[in-house]
């Protein structure tokens, strides 16, 4: 059996959803909304947990380039509460040869 001191996330959950064609004149583009949480050992002093959201929206260009910018907010990154939380922007760009 695994002792939780030993593990440093024991639990974890994630979901999200993915809306495919959000525009009738963007078929082919998707939308997506995702959530995850992870809860610290209690080992780690300090730590408790740590909750993401994230949006992203992929443009469908072509067959060969889909453009994705990205917005993640996390809160309590690294499940400490001394460190503010987190807004990180992106951009994935899918390049098909």
């Amino acid at each position: 059996s695994w002792k939780e001191e030993l593990v440093t996330v024991p639990w974890f959950m994630n979901g999200g959803l993915v809306w495919f064609g959000p525009a009738e004149s963007r078929q082919e583009d998707r939308l997506a909304l995702g959530f995850a949480h992870a809860w610290f050992s209690d080992a780690l002093v300090g730590q408790t947990g740590e909750t993401v959201l994230s949006t992203s929206y992929t443009f469908h260009i072509n067959d060969v380039l889909e453009v994705t910018p990205d917005i993640q907010y996390i809160n309590q990154p690294s499940g400490m509460s001394s460190i503010d939380d987190a807004l990180v922007l992106g951009v994935l760009l899918y390049v098909t040869l």
